[in-house]
C-alpha cells in the first residue's frame, strides 16, 4: 500500500518532557481516547489514569472500480480488553 484515505484526525497531546500522552481521534461527530501505545482507551478512573485498552486493527477498504477513488483505512477495536492495573 503506497497511501490510503483516512476519515479521521488525530490530535496528539504531550507531557512536560515532549513524550506523547496519547491522542484523541475524531471519525465523524465521534471521538475516541488513543493510549500512548496505540491503543484505544475504554475506561479510566476518575482522575483519567487508562485502566483499560483494546487494540486497534487497521484493514484497507479497495476505493472504486474506476480507480478514481483511493482505498480507504478502516480501523477496527479487537474484542480483547487489556487491563493496565
Amino acid at each position: 500500500m503506497i497511501d490510503g484515505r483516512k476519515n479521521w484526525r488525530d490530535e496528539f497531546s504531550y507531557d512536560s518532557y515532549g513524550v506523547c500522552a496519547g491522542w484523541v481521534r475524531t471519525l465523524g461527530g465521534a471521538k475516541q481516547e488513543f493510549a500512548p501505545d496505540g491503543r484505544i482507551s475504554v475506561k479510566r478512573d476518575s482522575s483519567g489514569k487508562i485502566l483499560e485498552v483494546k487494540t486497534i486493527t487497521y484493514a484497507l477498504r479497495p476505493g472504486g472500480a474506476d480507480g478514481k477513488e483511493p482505498p480507504e483505512v478502516v480501523p477496527k477495536a479487537s474484542d480483547e480488553v487489556v487491563n493496565y492495573d
